[in-house]
């Protein structure tokens, strides 16, 4: 598995099946998924699929294998799951699974498990190159204004504007997509004297709202580790 890389055209498949995921459920999916990781390695199977690694791990058929799959699944630790979710899982093979562990290795550094209850249109993800624009604006205001400053810009603007005006943000995302910077100014809730909202890029958007937050999150992490 070292070798292999995942397969991104994946996430939006597990974004739909997972976002409302709370932390325990997480972990319990990434348990499930070491646990067959690690009966592939003792036995020396390979990991052709999930589906035949479940075969061999529970000494059932492949048809046996489908007609019970939500148990056979929580036999190896994962979380109650539903059909939807179960046929997400069970046709994965390598490049899958080791985008699913990146999938939820990163929901769980971000806490995204936090926001499980919001709606599904505020979780569109971030791009590459958004998360690289502000990234990159983020590293500027941390070389001029410090790390201290830089943490308390991020968290003045999770806190005052992320999450105060959630609500409002959440109805624009129902209705669009409108740029998230328009929103917020358009509506006189923030505007470019502050320098995180200065620096986000126009194309994020308010259906965006969860993953900035994430992103923001993690930057955060990042920078206290630093100190």
């Amino acid at each position: 598995f070292d070798m292999v890389e995942g397969c991104a055209e994946l996430c939006p498949v597990f974004e739909d099946n997972f976002h409302h995921f709370e932390y325990e459920a997480l972990r319990c999916l990434l348990e499930g998924v070491r646990a067959l990781l690690q009966l592939a390695q003792m036995e020396d199977v390979g990991f052709p699929s999930m589906k035949q690694v479940l075969q061999y791990g529970a000494q059932m058929s492949a048809e046996e294998v489908e007609a019970e799959k939500e148990v056979v699944f929580q036999q190896f630790g994962f979380p109650l799951l539903n059909n939807s979710q179960t046929d997400s899982l069970i046709s994965l093979e390598a490049d899958g699974v080791v985008e699913l562990v990146k999938y939820v290795g990163a929901q769980l550094a971000s806490e995204a498990y936090t926001f499980w209850q919001k709606p599904f249109y505020t979780k569109d993800p971030l791009k590459l190159v958004q998360k690289e624009n502000i990234s990159q604006g983020l590293e500027d205001l941390m070389r001029n204004e410090g790390i201290d400053k830089t943490l308390e810009f991020i968290c003045s603007f999770v806190e005052d504007i992320l999450n105060y005006y959630s609500l409002q943000i959440e109805q624009k995302a129902y209705e669009s997509a409108e740029s998230l910077r328009v929103f917020l100014e358009g509506d006189h809730f923030c505007d470019e004297t502050d320098p995180i909202f200065y620096l986000l890029p126009f194309d994020v958007t308010v259906r965006q709202h969860v993953p900035l937050s994430c992103h923001l999150q993690q930057t955060k992490l990042l920078l206290l580790h630093k100190k």
